[in-house]
């Protein structure tokens, strides 16, 4: 539900060593707070509280020249894609409520020089994936995007789900120790 749940469960940034133990139950705890409960409550998914699903995402803290949050959907009035996208001095600022940039443009107009590479990678995920689909990206100092994450993102709870693609490059794997994380990068490289 993190997509539909902005801000609802915690996210722990730029965590040293020795603190990720803590930041990890920090997060995990966040399933459990009041407003996290009532969510699930109001979407109708308690039945998942009961299962405890949740998973914490561990990687890198990356810099660069900006970062922000950009989406992808099926159509626009016109019959092309729509694609808008927030800018900030980094991708924590644009996902924390900090000063964005906004940029709103379709398929059919041109694309401002500066997201002709992520309007790129927008353009195969929706390929892949279809639905609607937002990443959180950076830019580093060489001018490469990096994609730190993304979701799917319903309109209404009748497209939840809807329009996605099930692709056979999907990867689903348990962790639950070193080796298991060793696994799951090499069955990811494999696909």
């Amino acid at each position: 539900d993190e997509g539909t749940a902005s801000g609802v469960y915690e996210t722990t940034l730029r965590v040293r060593r020795g603190k990720l133990e803590t930041a990890i139950k920090t997060c995990v705890q966040s399933y459990y707070q009041k407003s996290a409960v009532a969510f699930r409550q109001t979407k109708g998914l308690d039945e998942r509280e009961r299962r405890a699903e949740i998973a914490v995402l561990l990687q890198p803290y990356q810099g660069g020249r900006c970062g922000g949050v950009a989406t992808i959907t099926g159509t626009s009035e016109d019959g092309g894609k729509k694609y808008h996208v927030s800018v900030a001095r980094t991708a924590e600022q644009a996902t924390s409520g900090g000063r964005t940039r906004e940029y709103k443009f379709s398929e059919n107009e041109q694309v401002p020089d500066d997201f002709t590479s992520l309007a790129f990678i927008l353009d195969r995920l929706h390929e892949v994936f279809g639905g609607v689909i937002q990443i959180e990206w950076v830019m580093d100092n060489a001018g490469r995007i990096i994609v730190l994450q993304m979701e799917f993102l319903p309109t209404t709870p009748a497209e939840d789900g809807a329009g996605r693609k099930v692709s056979a490059r999907a990867v689903e794997v348990s962790i639950n120790s070193v080796k298991d994380i060793e696994e799951a990068v090499a069955a990811i490289q494999r696909t």
